[in-house]
């Protein structure tokens, strides 16, 4: 399943076309998200279990260093 699919950018503004910078909700690094483009997240792929512990665990998108590590 794709990370994209968690993005909150997504489920917050659905119709936004605007690049945002945020910080990882996990380690605080600042990184792009783009919730209409090619966002970086787009290209992974988590198993079932790795998206429930997304959902349980941050409250918005990690880094991609944070997510690799999952």
């Amino acid at each position: 399943m794709l990370i994209a699919l968690l993005c909150k950018s997504r489920e917050k503004e659905v119709n936004n076309t605007t690049d945002r910078v945020i910080k990882c909700a996990k380690c605080g690094a600042a990184f792009t998200c783009k919730p209409q483009g090619n966002c970086w997240c787009n290209h992974y792929q988590l198993s079932t279990a790795q998206l429930q512990e997304l959902k349980d665990n941050y409250a918005d998108c990690l880094c991609e260093g944070c997510l690799i590590l999952l």
